[in-house]
């Protein structure tokens, strides 16, 4: 695991200063070693966290035979069982780490050795005979690739921070992002809160050759029904998340683990009984205002959150709405200071088995409104285009319940951020894109597992991956993601929707809980805690508004009104809806005045 950075400049040799400033800026994702090749128009920096193999896991990592280079942030779950097969073949090691293997895969299968890999990664791989940059990243998006391109250079990174570190970078906000963020809660990729800074898609290598860069798709999940009876399905997919686990758990260093109290964290709990005599230390948050009668091991108060926020924004590559993020952030503080470097989490676990109930919610709604929504939204969105407010207005008070409800999967009440607005047209021109994409996805027949790939490769990726791995990262602490398995994926999706989520109203989640009634029959089905922050209580918090009272971002006071914030704010109790767009203006406004200039 570490932050890795690099450039391939086209026209003449890499600045070696550059180099160095852009690793700098990658301390905390490594603090424990850190390594360069930087040769003629190529530079590569690495920032080492060391979790396996730690005395001889230096990267960059060179290949003696035909000098190509590599380095990798992230960690190669099947490494050992690849090892072996390259060994065989007749592959020599230099190094005990699960990173090598991409080298030598390299070697067999050229581009295709991604294929190859189970695990979170991005890389970079240097070919010394071809003369190209070879970059990848995992099936879910789990490591981030950040790079900006000119027809001078192709400049890469783990973060954006650390890109805008190069001498010959010049950029500026990206002022359309910050329209998705309001409606998303978070800017959905491969754009980014900057300009001209993009992030390489999950699933997806790059060739970089003579100014050229060509992108490639190597990983979709496809969609059957195979019938197949309900113990057969549930034996093959507890088998391949106990393979999983247990190639998790694999690490030099302690592991631990973040516990919501739900079915997913308490699987892996258990699960992980059966692969190690060691004890996992759990991390649960527990907030003041937050009912809760569990035991927890990290206490957030609001007090707490108001002192350390200006931190935690500070920790994000870019601003996101998600109250979680303050959990994670303070949860990964703890698990350092107990010198924990590895926690495992149950993320990714929802947009694989169907754990959310807005899918139960859709699947009612899409045989009774199906037509009848999808036309009117088509009209609302061309008129959208032709920038006719008050006809818009009229369509959008017949769809607002609908469009709230798109828009809730993660970001703000669609109705409660227009009014914010100034320029109220842009704003809805702007999000046309926007809910076009996510309305295709919700009007379709058989629509729970299109449902699961669009929040796998939006809500998912964007959202809960970006702030898992950038608030552990923060803190030099490694997350790893056990049900996020593409075999795992694979073997849900090629089965009938009905075994993944019933009809009826509680059973979603299917899966898991027949294996967890199977074999743990003890453990008693309750609404898990979760990480997400009692917003509604920040927000009515005298400190929070006295903070919100006063927009401080120049660029934020261009689009939103000050005087629509200050009449939510002067409400007696502010309702949950305007509570998380207040909180989202509050993140942004903290983190623009930060990175704005």
């Amino acid at each position: 695991m570490c932050g890795i950075c690099g450039e391939f400049n086209f026209v003449s040799d890499v600045n070696k200063s550059d180099i160095y400033k852009m690793n700098s800026a990658l301390y905390e994702r490594g603090p424990d070693d850190e390594g360069y090749y930087i040769k003629s128009k190529v530079g590569f920096g690495m920032k080492r966290l060391s979790i396996i193999d730690i005395k001889n896991g230096r990267q960059p990592i060179i290949n003696k035979k035909n000098k190509n280079v590599l380095i990798c942030n992230g960690e190669i779950y099947n490494y050992i069982e690849l090892r072996t097969f390259l060994k065989n073949k007749g592959f020599k090691f230099k190094t005990n780490s699960d990173v090598e293997v991409i080298l030598y895969l390299y070697d067999i299968y050229g581009h295709e050795c991604v294929k190859y890999l189970k695990g979170m990664f991005a890389f970079a791989l240097w070919d010394n005979k071809k003369k190209e940059l070879f970059i990848g990243r995992d099936r879910f998006g789990m490591k981030p690739l950040y790079f900006y391109r000119d027809e001078d250079r192709f400049i890469f990174s783990s973060t954006t921070k650390s890109i805008k570190n190069n001498s010959k970078i010049k950029t500026s906000i990206n002022e359309n992002s910050l329209h998705k963020y309001f409606l998303y809660g978070y800017i959905p990729s491969p754009t980014t809160i900057w300009k001209k800074i993009f992030i390489l898609p999950e699933a997806h290598y790059a060739v970089i050759k003579k100014g050229e860069m060509s992108i490639k798709n190597y990983w979709k999940v496809k969609i059957s029904n195979k019938k197949i009876s309900k113990d057969k399905i549930l034996a093959e997919i507890d088998e391949k998340i106990n393979l999983s686990i247990e190639q998790h758990i694999r690490s030099d260093v302690p592991v631990g683990l973040f516990y919501s109290g739900g079915m997913d964290s308490f699987l892996i709990k258990e699960k992980f009984k059966k692969f190690s005599q060691k004890k996992i230390i759990k991390f649960i948050a527990k907030f003041k205002n937050k009912k809760n009668k569990s035991k927890f091991k990290k206490n957030i108060t609001n007090k707490i959150v108001f002192e350390r926020l200006s931190d935690y924004v500070d920790s994000l590559d870019q601003p996101i709405a998600d109250s979680a993020g303050i959990s994670s952030f303070l949860l990964s503080e703890a698990a350092k200071k107990k010198k924990i470097k590895v926690i495992l989490s149950g993320a990714g676990a929802d947009e694989i088995f169907g754990g959310y109930r807005r899918y139960y919610y859709d699947m009612k709604s899409h045989f009774q409104f199906d037509f009848l929504l999808k036309k009117t939204l088509s009209l609302l969105l061309k008129i959208i285009n032709k920038k006719s407010l008050i006809i818009t207005n009229i369509l959008y008070k017949i769809l607002v319940k609908r469009l709230n409800y798109i828009t809730s999967i993660s970001g703000n009440n669609f109705s409660t951020t227009l009014r914010i607005f100034k320029n109220k047209d842009l704003f809805l021109r702007k999000c046309h894109n926007v809910t076009t994409k996510i309305s295709k996805n919700l009007f379709r027949k058989n629509s729970l597992k299109k449902n699961l790939i669009f929040d796998q490769k939006n809500y998912l990726k964007d959202n809960i991956l970006y702030l898992s791995d950038t608030t552990t990262m923060k803190n030099s602490v490694e997350m790893r993601l056990p049900f996020l398995d593409h075999e795992i994926c694979e073997k849900v999706f090629s089965i009938d929707e009905n075994l993944i989520f019933s009809k009826t109203f509680l059973n979603y989640k299917l899966i898991l809980r027949k294996l967890i009634s199977k074999f743990f029959p003890k453990y008693i089905f309750k609404k898990k805690e979760g990480f997400n922050g009692p917003v509604y209580n920040w927000i009515n918090n005298k400190k929070f508004k006295e903070k919100l009272g006063c927009l401080k971002s120049k660029t934020l006071k261009k689009y939103i009104s000050s005087d629509e914030i200050n009449k939510i704010i002067n409400q007696k109790k502010i309702c949950l809806s305007d509570c998380q767009l207040l909180f989202s203006i509050l993140i942004i406004d903290f983190w623009l005045i930060k990175n704005e200039k």
